[in-house]
């Protein structure tokens, strides 16, 4: 955090006042100046937020380099340090700025108990999986490679032909057709997974020729449709039988 000093006994240094806090009754507890503790801006780990407060020329009002206000007229108590009436002061304290190599821990008077209880109401919030956010991701849905050009980066081996649809909903009924109308493949999806593949197989087993396509996907469970375009070169076949 950055501090935000306040420098109430104008002395143009931060350390102990001649002004006695009540921590103890007596008039011997001295006090620092105020300090208010602002968040960086941009909150990001290392000292990227104090770079940006300097670089905006160190402005304490929360607006350049700094963010939030987090806490507020804190002070460093000497307690017992001297008698803020002594004729000698400053000479009579035993010190007036804590040691350099101190750790100052700070510690919340109000800690969370097991008795604490929170309740979080999450009725008016909607799955991610819901219906209508898969109804918005049916725009992202889309096959690859497209074209398909003899080969797919992700296949093992030449016998292992496929293009792979995407963003696809847990059920899919996906129907693939020639430019002629003729029905090719009919594909169906029922599970977790986002992705169905398709081995460029027809009814029959046999490659597809190469050539344009029509996907037309249903998804029942949302009443949606939607339709793709896909080509496909195809290697040279040679058939061990007929």
């Amino acid at each position: 955090m950055i501090p935000w000093v306040l420098d109430e006994d104008g002395d143009d240094a931060f350390g102990l006042q001649q002004a006695d806090h009540n921590v103890s009754g007596g008039d011997n507890d001295p006090y620092t100046d105020w300090i208010y503790w602002y968040e960086p801006n941009p909150l990001t780990p290392g000292t990227a937020g104090y770079d940006a407060f300097v670089a905006a020329g160190g402005a304490y009002d929360g607006s350049q380099g700094t963010g939030d206000e987090v806490m507020a007229r804190v002070v460093l108590v000497s307690v017992n340090g001297g008698s803020v009436s002594d004729v000698t002061w400053p000479a009579n304290l035993a010190a007036t700025i804590p040691a350099t190599g101190n750790v100052i821990r700070i510690v919340s008077t109000k800690p969370l108990t097991v008795a604490d209880a929170f309740t979080v109401n999450t009725a008016a919030y909607a799955s991610v999986q819901s219906a209508t956010a898969e109804t918005v991701s049916l725009n992202r849905i889309n096959v690859f490679p497209n074209p398909y050009y003899g080969s797919n980066p992700l296949e093992t081996n030449r016998f292992q032909r496929f293009v792979t649809f995407n963003n696809l909903p847990p059920k899919a009924k996906v129907r693939i057709f020639n430019l002629a109308g003729q029905l090719v493949r009919v594909l169906d999806k029922e599970d977790t997974s986002q992705f169905l593949q398709w081995n460029l197989l027809n009814f029959y087993n046999v490659p597809v020729a190469s050539g344009f396509y029509i996907v037309h996907m249903e998804f029942p469970e949302l009443g949606e449709s939607k339709i793709l375009k896909l080509s496909i070169i195809q290697e040279q076949e040679v058939f061990d039988s007929y």
